[in-house]
């Protein structure tokens, strides 16, 4: 699944022929007799669909060579059957393995013997650790949701003392507008906060 992001930055584009090109190439290779066992799909789905896809499939690769989060890992996880789950193989450089590392094999991206190994492992993984490192995983989800999340980020905000507290907010044509801490630095190099105005409801 590879739904196409970003159309128009050129480098997106770039690796999107090269994705086709490769995918392409993969199916010249071999003789499927009419039921490949790969599909590319480059538009987007539904999320029915896509927590179905998800709920099928054996193995779950999400291997990006760097990422902040990477939800898809979580929602992967989310999605399985608890009495006969999937397993995930999570690029060691996404955000989501210093949670998931309990029961994702973790793998170096840039080692392609070590994908190739961790597939296979995952591949050959008995029902009993499979449902083992999937409770371990979707433990950790439903601990740390976006309400928890969210708490422990504000808690931090309150301990910096580089970041200024929020005043009240202010209404504006109808508009509620709130200002929001910005850390910059002056001539110094010093740490200074300023403030700068954002419309509460543009996020």
């Amino acid at each position: 699944m590879a739904p196409i992001g970003r159309s128009g930055i050129p480098a997106y584009r770039k690796e999107a022929a090269r994705v086709r090109h490769a995918f392409a190439a993969l199916e010249a290779m071999h003789d499927w007799n009419d039921v490949p066992p790969a599909q590319l799909l480059t538009e987007s789905i539904d999320r029915r669909s896509l927590a179905a896809a998800y709920r099928r499939s054996r193995v779950a690769m999400v291997t990006p060579l760097r990422d902040g989060m990477n939800l898809v890992a979580k929602e992967y996880v989310a999605a399985q059957d608890a009495d006969d789950p999937g397993v995930l193989v999570l690029s060691r450089f996404a955000g989501a393995a210093n949670e998931l590392d309990g029961g994702a094999i973790l793998v170096d991206p840039c080692d392609l013997e070590d994908v190739a190994q961790a597939v296979h492992r995952a591949l050959a993984m008995p029902l009993g650790e499979r449902q083992l490192r999937w409770r371990r995983m979707i433990s950790t989800i439903r601990r740390n949701d976006a309400a928890y999340w969210s708490s422990r980020f504000v808690d931090a905000l309150r301990r910096d003392r580089s970041v200024v507290a929020l005043p009240r907010p202010s209404v504006i044509a109808g508009r509620e507008i709130k200002r929001i801490p910005v850390v910059q630095s002056d001539a110094a190099g010093v740490p200074a906060p300023a403030e700068r105005s954002m419309d509460a409801r543009s996020g």
